[in-house]
């Protein structure tokens, strides 16, 4: 008998909360946003970003979210991120999204601010395992090993004899760990290794680099550095392959300077993003899973395919 009444009395409970939850939703305005997100990235007007601000933009409508992209320079510190951040959540903010990393003191710098409100970082994971900050990014060790893959492709996995340069900026390091460990063992020498600078995107790398056969140019900025320089310095002569997801480096490996792109899906990194926010927002998670985003692997033979189009057009958008 006593059971009976406890089982009644949850009942009745479980009734009344279904009841609140009936009303809350009747009354809640469908066309109120679900709050503000604020986006930090560096250069955020640059055409690199293209196909990410696409997917902030359809998330923001099917997630009912406010979204801004601060308006930031090309070089981005830690100080920088921080500053953009204080101003953003001065203008309203209610969550953040940053990226890509410049390193550990940025990633234990948005790991206090994820302690007053949500946060996610894209473009890159947080460099400890421990931290708390959710993160939606391509795995940048496993896009290096690809590359060197793309490489050894086209020289049946034999490199003997061959010399090779490395372009990447401060922040590749993963990148390039996986590229370099998946050339072990393969013959090919490392010549030179050059950290880019926002100089050498515009006006190429040192011409003093000496000749190679090969270049692995791991990021935008690197491919654009490459590009500027490679007729008039010693790598005229040499085969490029890239990872970026820029227009610009698309267009490099349409005219043959590049010979294979990895491209991360950074309109998904954009979209899933906000939806990560979003739901940081309305359910008060500390954290939630984080989210690895794929990539493709473009070729001058295969660029215009039907598989390709949906990357292009999104990386082509405003």
């Amino acid at each position: 008998m006593k059971n009976h009444k406890i089982f009644i009395m949850l009942e009745l409970v479980l009734g009344g909360m279904a009841v609140v939850l009936a009303l809350l939703m009747l009354t809640a305005d469908p066309d109120a946003s679900v709050g503000k997100v604020a986006v930090i990235l560096p250069d955020s007007d640059s055409s690199r970003w293209a196909s990410l601000r696409y997917g902030l933009k359809m998330a923001a409508a099917d997630y009912n979210v406010e979204v801004v992209v601060a308006d930031t320079g090309e070089t981005m510190t830690a100080a920088k991120q921080k500053k953009f951040i204080d101003q953003e959540v001065a203008n309203g903010a209610d969550a953040v999204i940053v990226g890509p990393a410049v390193g550990e003191e940025e990633t234990a710098m948005l790991a206090k601010i994820e302690q007053e409100r949500p946060v996610v970082m894209i473009g890159s994971a947080p460099t400890s395992n421990k931290s708390s900050v959710t993160s939606v990014a391509p795995d940048n060790l496993v896009m290096g090993q690809a590359l060197a893959e793309e490489l050894l492709q086209d020289y049946a996995g034999d490199l003997e004899g061959k010399t090779l340069g490395i372009i990447c900026e401060e922040t590749d390091d993963s990148k390039e760990e996986g590229f370099e460990r998946a050339l072990a063992d393969k013959g090919v020498v490392i010549k030179w290794r050059c950290k880019i600078s926002d100089e050498m995107k515009k006006d190429g790398v040192p011409e003093a680099l000496a000749p190679v056969d090969l270049v692995a140019a791991l990021d935008d900025k690197s491919v654009a550095a490459y590009a500027e320089s490679h007729k008039n310095s010693n790598l005229k002569n040499a085969v490029a392959y890239g990872i970026a997801h820029s227009t610009e480096a698309v267009y490099y490996l349409d005219t043959g300077l590049v010979k294979a792109l990895i491209v991360p899906d950074i309109f998904s990194m954009g979209y899933l993003s906000v939806g990560k926010a979003t739901q940081l927002l309305q359910f008060h998670l500390g954290k939630i899973d984080s989210k690895t985003v794929a990539y493709q692997v473009l070729r001058g033979e295969n660029l215009f395919t039907e598989d390709n189009q949906k990357l292009l057009f999104t990386m082509n958008q405003n």
